[in-house]
């Protein structure tokens, strides 16, 4: 259809360190700057590449709470999904 926009937002996320898959269950900084980052990027009008860059960036950043496993990325992987259906 023409001259139709159709934009979803994440109003909020609000993912447990378990749910993020992070080493420690208790290290809820990390896991609310990932759930920031996730907010952050799907919110912006950028392209998808670049949204993808500001969640990695914040999963970069908690590498040394595990943001960089798989568990992590598939997490990521699955709410790019989400959002793309």
């Amino acid at each position: 259809m023409h001259n139709l926009t159709i934009k979803k937002q994440i109003t909020a996320c609000d993912l447990t360190p378990e749910q993020w898959g992070l080493y420690d269950e208790s290290d809820f900084a990390a896991a609310r700057e990932l759930n920031r980052a996730i907010v952050e990027a799907f919110n912006s009008d950028k392209p998808g590449h670049q949204k993808m860059e500001i969640v990695y960036t914040a999963m970069r950043e908690n590498r040394h709470a595990g943001a960089t496993d798989s568990e992590t990325y598939n997490v990521v992987d699955e709410i790019f999904r989400l959002m793309n259906t």
